[in-house]
């Protein structure tokens, strides 16, 4: 007997429905597309179509994003669906990431991450009539609750300043951190221009994929700033070699027109944190200057 594609498709809904099976794929149909084709091409940011459609709507999406879910994508779902059409994969295929004892180790916001890199192109596939199966509602995600980020005491921040640092660039990007409670890409974004007479002016955040951009939220402000840092500023911008005026980056980095590369800076940090005997410095990361600012500030309103 020969079967029309309406009763094709009616066919496969009753087995579904009666739990005879949980997918299937009809050549020749969308559904058929690899699933590893589709994923690895759904979060490249040149060639997305979803990245595409945001823009076009207006809305945000940077490139480090992108390539942080397409990392997640070929770490963590590649040698799951390899040799899947898209329309099979299912809503227990991704329930099933839960059950890896590996989970376990990741932090709950990276394990909310790895699952929305697989779930954000499925959705979009769904509502763009690619799959017929419904594989994002219904996912619970982990709690997330950020695990404690440790913070240097006054008294261990003005001793790891006081200590001798094998950079002073970095000495001073972390000083910045500490007395402005900017973050990495906001200090690396910084140009002579952003330099005001006591403050400065926070209007970018660098990324190595995007290069200069918004601030994170669109949180452009200004911030003052002591005389002794300014100057710093100053005389750290003085060393560009490059010849860019006010468009120069104070941070600058081995080319034109791009700063340093902000990880050095944690590097640095640590370094000098071993030089006073703190026991972990690897605990303390960049963005603890921030929040050893919050706690301060909120000391002072409190006070």
């Amino acid at each position: 007997m020969d079967f029309s594609e309406n009763e094709r498709k009616e066919i496969i809904d009753i087995l579904k429905s009666r739990k005879i099976i949980k997918a299937a794929v009809l050549p020749n149909t969308p559904e058929c597309i690899p699933a590893e084709d589709f994923l690895a091409n759904f979060w490249n940011y040149d060639k997305s179509p979803y990245v595409k459609e945001k823009k076009l709507k207006g809305q945000s999406i940077h490139k480090d994003y992108c390539a942080t879910m397409n990392a997640r994508i070929h770490i963590y779902w590649m040698k799951r669906i390899k040799g899947r059409e898209l329309g099979s994969i299912t809503k227990d295929d991704v329930k099933a990431f839960f059950d890896d004892p590996a989970v376990k180790t990741l932090a709950p916001k990276t394990i909310n991450s790895i699952i929305s890199s697989v779930t954000v192109p499925l959705k979009w596939a769904y509502y763009n009539n690619l799959i017929e199966n419904n594989c994002f509602d219904g996912i619970i995600k982990c709690a997330n609750k950020s695990r404690q980020r440790m913070i240097l005491t006054m008294e261990q921040a003005s001793a790891v300043f006081k200590t001798d640092w094998e950079n002073d660039s970095a000495k001073l990007a972390n000083a910045v951190a500490m007395y402005t409670g900017m973050r990495q890409g906001e200090i690396a974004g910084l140009r002579v221009e952003n330099i005001g007479i006591d403050r400065l002016y926070v209007k970018h955040s660098w990324s190595k994929y995007d290069g200069l951009k918004c601030c994170k939220n669109g949180d452009e402000r200004e911030i003052p700033i002591a005389p002794q840092l300014r100057d710093a500023l100053i005389a750290q911008a003085r060393l560009n070699p490059y010849g860019e005026g006010m468009q120069g980056f104070v941070f600058f980095g081995l080319k034109p027109s791009q700063p340093t590369d902000p990880q050095n800076w944690l590097k640095y940090l640590h370094r000098a944190l071993k030089s006073t005997g703190y026991q972990n410095p690897n605990e303390i990361c960049f963005h603890s200057w921030r929040h050893l600012w919050c706690s301060r500030v909120c000391d002072i309103v409190k006070g």
